[in-house]
């Protein structure tokens, strides 16, 4: 009389048909894609068009950093345009314009590795 092998586990039998394991390749695709949609999502603008306005900020600089560049111009003007003087205020805003580069840079460079993985 020989003894059927059973399973090591009571539950063995109900885990064999297992999901199917994603390949390196789907995984990068997946996770590239999820890092786009972060990257797209809506981030609010910090001030209102009519302060933008009020303040006459240039509808060239009315980006994502104008929340930085309202009280950078009002210094300005408070003190003359003197280079010495807002230091704090355009340190703010330079940051801002680095990071924004730094996204828009990411951005792009996601899209291009989406598209190259796509294409395989």
């Amino acid at each position: 009389m020989e003894e059927e092998a059973s399973p090591t586990h009571k539950h063995q039998d109900t885990f064999s048909k297992q999901p199917r394991d994603f390949s390196k390749h789907e995984r990068r695709v997946a996770h590239v894609r999820h890092q786009l949609n972060e990257l797209r999502k809506h981030r609010p603008m910090g001030v209102t068009v009519a302060e933008l306005e009020e303040a006459r900020i240039p509808v060239g600089l009315r980006d994502y950093c104008a929340a930085s560049l309202l009280p950078l111009t009002q210094c300005r003007r408070a003190e003359y345009y003197l280079p010495w003087k807002c230091e704090n205020e355009r340190h703010a805003y330079e940051k801002c314009q680095f990071e924004e580069l730094m996204r828009r840079n990411k951005f792009y460079l996601l899209e291009k590795e989406l598209k190259e993985l796509e294409a395989k």
